[in-house]
């Protein structure tokens, strides 16, 4: 990857590039679009509430993740190719970030397992109903088309196909807070490895950290 990400102008042949490829329902460029603007629109909904903080910080770990797929992608995508100037302007004005560290730095994970948590966040994680009910809605106003046998090799999906909701009983009977999960939502070997192999290192992280807290508690 480079050192240093490249310069954000949406010249000329970028905003070319950017109306062809759009049109083409099933493509990465169109399925981050809808997947950026529309988690764009939860984080307004929270602008002004206490998640505001909270809900920033998934923003521009939503767009990290996106451009990260983008730039590895077998037709590179850059930051600049997924939206209109407007969009463009508006997000790297809030969110400047990630369009600077997307080829230097590894996301933590995929963009649908971000929505994942900030809707458990928004919703409460034992209000199963709601987050799954928030989650369906979200997808339907996403309207990710399916692929056909002329798309299916170009055709590229942000979304989960498999939730996961558990929890455990402690001694006495009573239930703790529920745990989301979802599937790997990325197309690829190049982008399923690496984000597997990052959030396996992220597992292992915390695993060795409480490890250390115990013997520390132990000693």
């Amino acid at each position: 990857m480079a050192n240093n990400a490249p310069d954000q102008k949406l010249d000329p042949r970028r905003k070319i590039f950017f109306k062809r490829n759009l049109i083409d329902e099933g493509s990465l460029q169109k399925s981050g679009n809808r997947f950026i603007l529309k988690f764009l629109k939860i984080y307004e909904e929270h602008i002004t509430d206490k998640l505001k903080t909270v809900i920033h910080g998934y923003m521009s770990e939503v767009l990290h993740s996106i451009f990260f797929l983008g730039n590895i992608h077998k037709k590179k995508i850059m930051p600049t190719d997924f939206f209109a100037e407007k969009d463009l302007l508006k997000l790297n004005n809030k969110f400047s970030k990630p369009f600077n560290e997307f080829c230097t730095h590894l996301p933590t994970r995929t963009p649908f397992s971000i929505l994942l948590d900030a809707v458990v966040k928004i919703k409460g994680s034992q209000n199963e109903t709601q987050v799954m009910e928030y989650l369906s809605t979200l997808l339907k106003e996403l309207s990710v088309p399916k692929p056909t046998k002329m798309t299916y090799f170009n055709y590229y999906t942000l979304e989960a196909t498999v939730i996961c909701i558990c929890h455990y009983e402690t001694t006495g009977g009573k239930t703790t807070n529920k745990f989301y999960g979802a599937s790997l939502s990325c197309k690829g070997l190049r982008a399923a490895e690496s984000l597997t192999a990052n959030s396996s290192m992220q597992i292992q992280h915390s695993v060795n950290k409480y490890k250390s807290s115990e013997e520390q508690h132990d000693s």
